[in-house]
């Protein structure tokens, strides 16, 4: 299951987007003080304290129509966020949401997601949670930033929802201090020499950054012919603490900056744990799909193996058809190194007898129904009545993306 989780995050981190906060009840979670949250929550934050970064704050105001009253606790510049870690008293509890700032959008919904406690924590002061800003950039221009949360959350103690309908109350504005000194300073570096090759294909890091706000690792990917686009997935470990992959940026020939979420202690013994290697690919794989043989109803396809698509060591497997399309499962071998269908969604195109094709679908991918993974389409709602009443529909996989999986930790700063 951790596994296909980082590589749902890796999919995500391609496509530019962000996983977003995990529903869950708050509350469940009671901590001595806001700090003691701040502390479990945030990778670094109890580095980022020992080092001064951490930046105490004074400022309270009232959340308009309540009788809540928000206590700004301290903030940290990060050079993935800037944290704002706040309080809420009063009779109901209050979530920031719709965060504007002088310098890009922030987040209050916050979970956060790696370490599962819920929306925020409860001590004797009020309920604790961190607005997530955008990072904030150098040169600095003033030494002051501007913030404005339009709309306040009221939480409802026994849902598992955010807020009832209705209940979002605003805004509030206030003003952050910041100075140069509260900014990450330079990182500490670490020339690598590693080298793995599986399959063909060669992973190659040579430098590791490591700062109190992020690590970076710096290295190359070398594909075979007619793949390209490679994505690394891995975690870095400091000490006994996993560190997740929060970012990914391709350069030129293969090369890459990975950027991790930071370590609490340090120094520490650093090592990489890799699970594979994600990228495109310029294949076109293509079946037919026997259509009329279900007469429209819903049904796993038997025999199992009526349409596969064989692709690298996996393949995709017709698994289950109903009146609006088609699932595929995602089959792989029982062994690693292995190169198999990627754990996302192709672009697909669904032919009819005629020649009409459907491309702009529903489509979604992970559990397709009898314990099995995969992707499915539902093509038909978009067909003619003509083409749904068809004998054979023709399916293409347009540059399916592949995964080469495999296992291994590289040691890549000693103690």
């Amino acid at each position: 299951m951790r596994r296909k989780l980082l590589w749902l995050v890796m999919v995500l981190l391609l496509a530019g987007c962000t996983s977003g906060y995990e529903p869950g009840s708050y509350g469940s979670r009671r901590v001595g003080s806001p700090v003691e949250y701040a502390r479990a929550a945030i990778p670094g934050w109890v580095r980022a304290e020992q080092e001064g970064l951490v930046v105490p704050l004074d400022g309270a105001f009232d959340i308009p129509g309540t009788g809540a009253r928000i206590k700004l606790e301290a903030v940290w510049y990060s050079p993935l966020h800037t944290y704002l870690l706040y309080t809420t008293a009063g009779d109901r509890p209050f979530m920031a949401t719709f965060i504007r700032t002088g310098w890009g959008t922030g987040m209050g919904d916050w979970g956060p997601n790696p370490y599962h406690h819920g929306y925020g924590a409860f001590s004797g002061e009020g309920f604790h949670q961190v607005m997530l800003l955008p990072p904030v950039e150098r040169p600095l221009s003033a030494d002051t930033l501007a913030v404005e949360v339009e709309k306040w959350y009221a939480m409802t103690p026994d849902k598992r929802d955010l807020a009832e309908p209705g209940t979002h109350v605003g805004p509030v504005a206030f003003e952050l201090p910041v100075r140069e000194e509260y900014l990450d300073p330079a990182p500490e570096q670490f020339a690598l020499d590693r080298e793995g090759t599986w399959l063909g294909r060669t992973l190659r890091v040579d430098r590791l950054e490591v700062s109190v706000g992020q690590a970076r690792l710096h290295g190359s990917i070398a594909l075979l012919p007619g793949e390209h686009e490679p994505g690394l997935g891995a975690e870095l470990v400091f000490g006994d603490s996993v560190r997740e992959m929060v970012g990914y940026v391709r350069g030129p020939n293969g090369s890459f900056v990975a950027t991790f979420e930071p370590p609490d202690g340090w120094p520490a013994p650093v090592s990489l744990k890799l699970y594979g290697i994600q990228f495109k690919t310029e294949e076109v794989l293509e079946a037919v799909i026997p259509w009329g043989q279900f007469g429209g109803q819903e049904a796993v396809v038997k025999p199992a193996d009526l349409l596969v698509m064989p692709f690298y060591d996996g393949a995709y497997r017709l698994h289950r058809v109903d009146p609006r399309g088609v699932s595929f499962e995602i089959m792989r071998p029982d062994r690693l190194p292995r190169v198999t269908p990627a754990n996302a969604i192709p672009a697909a195109e669904f032919i009819g007898p005629d020649g009409e094709t459907v491309t702009d679908m529903q489509r979604g991918g992970g559990h397709i129904g009898e314990g099995k993974d995969g992707v499915s389409y539902q093509f038909a709602d978009e067909a003619s009545p003509a083409m749904r009443a068809a004998d054979e529909i023709t399916v293409r996989f347009i540059h399916p993306p592949a995964l080469l999986e495999f296992a291994e930790t590289w040691s890549l700063v000693a103690p």
